[in-house]
């Protein structure tokens, strides 16, 4: 073989590497660009936007990573909504359970203050209305504590205990009370 064949041959193979190379690098930047266009739809807010790649693509990891990505932030949007949704049905529950022992607490010193009621009827109201502040107040406080559980600033501490300790510790005096009804029922028979 001739120098000159050599030299061809060379020239030739390197002519057909470099063409695959710059084949190679026009197809990264096409795939760059679609990736490139891809980030900019989801940064606008499009979290149904996926990067498509086939197995031999030289950024098909990127891809992939993208792709993951997008599925996690469409999987969280989804989750705040819900947390949205959840949160406002929680504030209309509240604040019915808010209004209406307040509304009918107003009812009651309203109906004291007015005069509508007297003697007995008014220490019923009065008793009532004590009963109603009472609940009222115990239910913000369970809402304080839910709210400071909720929030991160207070920590909820689990404890083991015996069930069976705790259960037996309400019947002696759950006896007492039925054993006192049945002599008050007896007593009134008689």
């Amino acid at each position: 073989m001739s120098l000159n064949s050599f030299l061809l041959i060379a020239l030739c193979t390197a002519l057909l590497a470099v063409l695959f190379f710059i084949t190679k690098l026009r197809r990264v930047r096409g795939q760059l660009s679609i990736i490139e266009e891809a980030l900019e739809d989801i940064k606008s807010g499009n979290p149904n936007r996926r990067v498509l790649a086939r197995k031999s693509d030289m950024t098909k990891r990127i891809c992939y990573a993208i792709n993951e990505i997008a599925v996690k932030n469409q999987s969280q949007l989804i989750q705040q909504k819900q947390s949205e949704q959840a949160y406002k049905r929680l504030m209309t529950s509240l604040s019915h359970d808010v209004k209406t022992p307040l509304a009918s607490l107003f009812g009651y010193l309203d109906a004291v203050e007015n005069g509508l009621v007297a003697g007995e009827e008014k220490e019923a109201y009065i008793h009532v209305a004590v009963e109603k502040a009472c609940h009222l107040k115990h239910f913000v406080e369970a809402l304080f504590e839910w709210v400071k559980l909720d929030a991160k600033e207070q920590v909820f501490h689990f404890e083991l205990c015996d069930f069976n300790e705790l259960t037996l510790i309400p019947i002696p005096a759950f006896l007492i009370i039925c054993f006192k009804m049945c002599l008050c029922t007896v007593a009134a028979i008689n």
